[in-house]
């Protein structure tokens, strides 16, 4: 986990507002994940490892 105190990479990727990034083992961005409702995070942060890691 990375915290962008600095909003560096948040200002590079367009983040606007609270938002996760999966970034891939090789480097690649595999899941923008911003403004889900309470409840949603969850499952798709879920869905998205599971593309990664094929689960």
């Amino acid at each position: 986990m990375f915290r962008d105190e600095a909003g560096e990479f948040a200002q590079l990727y367009g983040a606007k507002g609270a938002a996760a990034f999966l970034i891939r083992p090789d480097g690649y961005l595999a899941a923008r994940l911003t403004r889900l409702a309470a409840g949603e995070t969850e499952p798709a942060l879920a869905d998205a490892l599971g593309r990664v890691f094929r689960l």
